[in-house]
């Protein structure tokens, strides 16, 4: 689920398991009259008996456990079927099902949503309508008004990712972003660290200081309050971020030569233990595949070394054995022929090639096929074997077809008009 369906959990009760939408059993009057009186808003959802979407809505939204915990406590809700209720869906020009509308306690329409509409969606939609989730523009309004106020700025941050989600204009998306930027470098060097172990600051920083680097304050920080983080955040979120967040680093300074690399894998059994004791593989250990991607790639990228990468590799492959993943031979393949452009030897060409047939045997969609039958082309051309390599780039061309790249489609042909 995304950002804001966790940040959801994380305010409300969860107290309804697996029952869904509570409706009220009343009329819409009588719904209005009870929201008055609790000072809430009132959800109707128009449907009809046998109609597929309304089912559809039932079963994959209403009954969902967000859902159930967000709308009984913010809303008055009602269900209304057009059948028995025409006068009802003719006043509100009700003329597909599902409807929902959202009532102000005085009656008024405040948002109408028509037909089916995603759980993710109808959350959001449901806290712009209760005031649970300003628009940015709003957010950006408060903030300008108090600009000392770390609150709403770490409120505008948490929503940011979610709200600039649905922007589609590119001029007003890099707008926001340079306003997102400008607000985190704000608010991290006015907050005070000791008052940021908290679940929200947690997330802040997992958010948006996610770029690997060697002296990352923030992830620092963590890193030394980690008995503390572990308090208060699930065990998984904290491994999910780790985990990825240091084989990103330690791969990094693999590829820029920096011998460093050693220091921040030792740190799985030194400061960071206490969270990849929780990594489960379904072979070695993490420090062992952590070790072998980053000298494979530190002899790849900083020593120019294609011979040793591919020996490496070679060697990390025979162990793994039937355990080495797709992506295991993606990454080494890819990353073989993005170091070396056009240098590629036979000797390297040769692994790239077992590599490829790996993946080609396996399923992959259509994008990535034709980029492996390319590699492959390129690498067949390396061993003077122009049919096989002809016969990769055709594979490719006629596949293109259906991505509707022409630009790749016309590449391909020239490709193939060379060894012509």
């Amino acid at each position: 689920m995304r950002f804001i369906l966790l940040m959801l959990l994380c305010v409300f009760t969860l107290n309804v398991f697996g029952q869904g939408i509570d409706f009220f059993k009343g009329n819409l009057s009588e719904a209005l009259t009870k929201a008055r009186s609790e000072n809430k808003i009132v959800f109707v959802d128009f449907v009809a008996s046998g109609s597929e979407p309304c089912e559809q809505m039932s079963a994959e939204v209403f009954s969902q456990e967000i859902i159930s915990a967000y709308f009984n406590q913010r809303f008055i809700c009602v269900q209304i079927d057009v059948e028995k209720e025409k006068e009802l869906t003719q006043k509100y020009d009700v003329t597909r099902v599902p409807s929902m509308l959202f009532f102000s306690p005085e009656g008024k329409i405040v948002k109408q949503i028509v037909g089916p509409i995603s759980l993710t969606d109808l959350v959001q939609t449901a806290m712009f309508v209760a005031g649970d989730l300003l628009s940015l523009e709003d957010q950006w309004v408060a903030m300008q008004g108090d600009k000392k106020n770390l609150d709403l700025q770490q409120r505008f941050l948490l929503q940011a990712p979610e709200l600039m989600a649905t922007i589609r204009n590119q001029k007003e998306l890099e707008k926001w972003q340079f306003r997102v930027e400008k607000v985190i470098k704000h608010y991290l060097a006015q907050k005070l660290r000791e008052n940021m172990i908290n679940r929200e600051d947690a997330n802040l920083i997992m958010m948006y200081c996610s770029q690997p680097q060697k002296k990352n304050e923030p992830v620092e920080f963590m890193i030394q309050h980690l008995e503390e983080f572990q308090r208060i955040l699930p065990v998984y979120t904290l491994v999910s971020f780790f985990a990825s967040y240091q084989d990103r680093l330690v791969q990094s300074m693999a590829m820029d030569g920096d011998l460093e690399y050693k220091q921040q894998i030792a740190r799985i059994k030194g400061d960071l233990k206490s969270v990849f004791d929780s990594v489960k593989t379904k072979s070695f250990s993490v420090e062992y595949l952590m070790t072998a991607k980053a000298d494979a790639f530190y002899a790849l990228y900083a020593q120019k070394d294609q011979a040793k990468y591919v020996r490496l590799q070679k060697e990390f492959f025979d162990k793994m054995g039937d355990l080495a993943s797709p992506s295991d031979y993606q990454r080494a393949v890819v990353a073989l022929m993005d170091a070396v452009a056009n240098k590629l030897t036979e000797e390297s060409a040769t692994a790239a090639l077992s590599w490829l047939d790996k993946l080609l045997s396996g399923n992959s969609d259509m994008a990535t096929r034709v980029r492996y039958l390319i590699m492959a082309g390129d690498c067949y051309q390396v061993l003077e074997n122009n049919e096989k390599a002809k016969s990769c780039y055709n594979e490719a061309y006629m596949l293109s077809f259906q991505t509707g790249d022409i630009n790749l489609q016309v590449r391909l042909r020239e490709k193939m008009d060379l060894l012509s």
